[in-house]
């Protein structure tokens, strides 16, 4: 059995490759990282960080670089569909009454799932093109799933390979948890949340961070807000904000900065590690 991990090299993926390096869990053949072209600074940090890491305990680490999100999709609505690539990235929506609905996210499976299966068919297995696959599991594919996202596990979508879930089933840990195994064993790693800069899931927490450290991006996050307002054939306008309005207009500051008492302490904003 080939053990490949699916890395995001957000705070679980990494937890799981250090633990995979350190013996706690059984020994990776390979780490695969498919770059959409729009990561943001942190998780490029990371993956050279993992590149060094994973030479030294003798695991292959492999960076897919096939597209890149934002420019694809920039060019796609700028010239109306005659070029360019559009992948449904999960935007807020408002219609001319002012309801609120989301789109439907096809950006993973296109930009990081589809370049991952098809290098492990033609590069891991050595498939040709029509050529036949095996019928029983000779992958193994890591995720690095932790249980407090445990709705997050699928079934595997190829008779070759099964998936594992280490984080769930064998570790049992959640995401802090992840966060402070890294950060106690490898002080040095980067760790962030992956994501892409200009992904509508972000919470006011993490475009604030964006924007604090990293304006160049935060700009193109604006930038590209901008252009997906109108779009056609869409019913209603469109944004990367949660509350529908123009990214640049967002008050991000936090109840302190506005002089309100924080009756809850420092809670966690998922962004721990950053």
């Amino acid at each position: 059995m080939i053990e490949i991990q699916s890395s995001g090299l957000g705070i679980q993926s990494m937890a799981v490759s250090l633990m995979s390096f350190d013996g706690i869990l059984p020994k990776l053949d390979h780490i695969i990282f498919a770059d959409t072209g729009w990561e943001n600074p942190v998780t490029h940090e990371a993956c050279d960080w993992m590149r060094e890491k994973s030479a030294e305990n003798g695991v292959q680490f492999t960076v897919l670089s096939t597209a890149n999100i934002y420019k694809d999709s920039l060019e796609f609505i700028r010239n109306n569909g005659k070029s360019g690539r559009l992948a449904s990235m999960p935007m807020h929506i408002m219609d001319d009454e002012g309801k609120k609905s989301m789109l439907r996210r096809q950006c993973t499976n296109e930009y990081k799932i589809q370049p991952i299966d098809l290098f492990i068919k033609r590069e891991v297995l050595g498939l040709k093109k029509y050529q036949r696959a095996p019928t029983t599991p000779v992958i193994r594919k890591w995720f690095g799933i932790s249980r407090d996202e445990a709705q997050r596990m699928r079934t595997p979508h190829y008779k070759f390979e099964e998936y594992f879930y280490p984080l769930i089933f064998d570790q049992s840990m959640t995401r802090d948890e992840c966060a402070r195994y890294v950060t106690e064993h490898y002080p040095e790693a980067p760790l962030a949340r992956s994501s892409c800069i200009g992904c509508p899931f972000h919470s006011n927490h993490e475009w604030r961070w964006i924007r604090d450290n990293f304006p160049n991006q935060f700009d193109e996050a604006c930038e590209y807000d901008e252009a997906i307002r109108v779009r056609e054939g869409m019913r209603g306008k469109s944004f990367l904000h949660k509350d529908c309005v123009p990214l640049r207009d967002v008050d991000f500051r936090t109840p302190e900065d506005m002089g309100q008492i924080n009756m809850f302490g420092n809670e966690c904003e998922g962004m721990c590690g950053v």
